[in-house]
């Protein structure tokens, strides 16, 4: 077996922490679950059933059927160094990933941002991945260097994303447009 270099072992084990606080303190009622794929099912008990964001590379995506992007290497590093197995459960839709995840059907999903509103049916581990939001615009419009500076400009932003929450938050007056489909993915924030 291959010695891990210290990134990746710090890495692996914030994910593996992720996935023990998950599984111990999920607040989303397993019952939903049906009982032959429950956790109570002891010749499945390494097995994690998991939904990620279909389109959202480089971070992760579903393509042909298959995990890929930067979260599907976390898990396989996981699944390297452990007995979990990772069972991806196909969604067409972040949205109905977060659905899948609120019923118990998904048990992890691996990057997702803490919101108020995630936190009534999701415990987060701590942050093992950071990466910036940045503004895009047309060139003929000038160079923004954060929220403050929209001004009147519509924001787009992907439905269901943790941005529409913290805008609303902390920027209620920025005209936001948050009805984007999963196809538009590629401005996530």
């Amino acid at each position: 077996m291959r010695r891990l270099s210290w990134l990746e072992f710090s890495s692996v084990l914030l994910v593996t922490l992720l996935i023990f606080i998950n599984l111990i303190n999920t607040k989303h009622a397993s019952a939903s679950v049906p009982e032959s794929q429950s956790f109570t099912n002891s010749k499945n008990r390494n097995i994690i059933r998991y939904c990620v964001d279909p389109d959202w590379l480089p971070y992760e995506a579903i393509i042909d059927g298959r995990h890929t992007g930067i979260s599907s290497d976390y898990l396989a590093l996981l699944t390297d160094y452990t007995d979990f197995t990772f069972v991806l459960v196909p969604t067409s839709s972040w949205r109905q990933s977060l659905e899948l995840l609120k019923k118990g059907a998904c048990e992890l999903t691996p990057i997702l941002n803490q919101t108020p509103k995630r936190d009534a049916y999701l415990s987060f581990s701590d942050i093992f991945f950071k990466s910036p939001n940045v503004l895009v615009s047309l060139k003929s419009q000038p160079f923004l260097q954060g929220f403050e500076n929209i001004g009147d400009r519509l924001l787009a932003i992907p439905k269901d994303y943790r941005l529409v929450e913290y805008i609303q938050r902390f920027y209620p007056t920025i005209n936001v447009s948050a009805q984007l489909t999963a196809h538009t993915n590629n401005l996530q924030m």
